[in-house]
């Protein structure tokens, strides 16, 4: 019966270190003439270790930058748990 109750105590334990999380991002794009405009996001990201759901939060996250006719533009976004 021990063997039995230390299974369960075990199985709980390892079944709680995955939960639920979310990823905010927030992404910033900057145009000339028109200005810099903000918007945000949130990625479920479900039953997962902490560590997984930051690595998976942080494959949201991009930068990118270039130039068309004379004009730069830039395109950013951060994300976190």
């Amino acid at each position: 019966m021990k063997k039995i109750a230390l299974f369960m105590v075990a199985a709980v334990a390892i079944a709680s270190c995955k939960k639920d999380y979310v990823c905010k991002c927030t992404s910033s794009a900057t145009i000339p003439g028109f200005g810099t405009t903000d918007s945000s996001f949130t990625v479920d990201i479900n039953k997962s270790k902490k560590k997984d759901a930051e690595s998976k939060c942080k494959a949201n996250e991009n930068s990118s930058s270039g130039s068309y006719m004379g004009f730069t533009f830039s395109y950013t976004t951060k994300c976190s748990i």
